[in-house]
């Protein structure tokens, strides 16, 4: 079965299904930091763009090549709170990440996570593509090493690269 076809069926499947009201944790806050990036308020290394998606390059990754998946669209604070074709776009963008790490970074695999409700640090949905490589397994503690722009710009061309070169 081809991706496509996958992602249109994903999709179609909750069409029918009754809208679930996000009350744990609150409404979406258009203050958080991705509404700020969005807004052009706060910097971040932009790896892919179009009226829908933003693709970033997490300013503290756990492995060189971590990027994050936003909906521009869809405002929501958490996974059920999107449209599901909302969220399939995102997932096939996760996917292009996904081979885009492994072209442009040499990555052998990876992790594809979304973290929902009280669980997220940052309370708007977003996707986690996080590269591993060969012998050197996912360090979550270093989540707390904050990266220049800089360094991060320079991923984000390999991942650009990477990501044009799939058209």
């Amino acid at each position: 079965m081809k991706v496509g076809v996958i992602l249109t069926a994903f999709a179609l499947a909750g069409c029918a299904a009754p809208r679930t009201a996000l009350t744990p944790d609150g409404a979406w806050d258009p203050d958080n930091v991705f509404a700020q990036i969005q807004a052009g308020r706060e910097p971040a290394a932009i790896v892919y763009q179009d009226a829908e998606l933003l693709v970033i390059m997490d300013h503290a990754p756990v492995s060189s090549g971590h990027a994050l998946v936003l909906s521009k669209t869809a405002h929501a604070r958490d996974i059920i709170d999107v449209p599901p074709a909302t969220l399939a776009r995102m997932m096939a963008m996760a996917r292009r990440l996904v081979v885009a790490e492994r072209v442009g970074l040499g990555a052998d695999g990876s992790s594809v996570i979304i973290n929902s409700g009280s669980v997220q640090t940052v309370h708007s949905l977003h996707v986690h593509v996080i590269p591993t490589y060969a012998g050197k397994p996912i360090d979550w503690s270093a989540r707390a090493a904050i990266q220049s722009q800089p360094e991060l710009e320079a991923v984000a061309v390999k991942l650009r690269a990477a990501l044009a070169a799939q058209r």
